[in-house]
């Protein structure tokens, strides 16, 4: 049998961890994944479009070579070309209707 003082822990941590995961938790991942998904933009837009950062930033351009994905090393081309296969199946797909 639960008594009261028990049933009040519980209820007292449940709380505790729903907040540790509303406050900590939850902003870090949203930290993470926005960090993650800025730099896989990033590196398509150097990488397909020809886009050169170093030309926007102006003065601080010294800044623009960290943010060159291209000489990182990087290998996307496992992301890349699966989605690049489907656009292209799309596309011919488009045309021959």
């Amino acid at each position: 049998m639960i008594d009261v003082s028990s049933f009040l822990a519980i209820i007292v941590i449940a709380v505790l961890i729903f907040l540790f995961v509303k406050f900590i938790v939850h902003p870090l991942l949203k930290l993470i994944i926005g960090i993650a998904i800025f730099l896989i933009l990033l590196y398509i837009v150097q990488n397909f479009f020809g886009f050169d950062l170093s030309k926007y930033l102006g003065p601080f351009a010294p800044l623009a070579k960290y943010l060159d994905i291209s000489k990182w090393g990087v290998n996307l081309d496992w992301l890349l070309n699966p989605l690049n296969h489907y656009l292209n199946l799309g596309l011919s797909f488009l045309k021959n209707k």
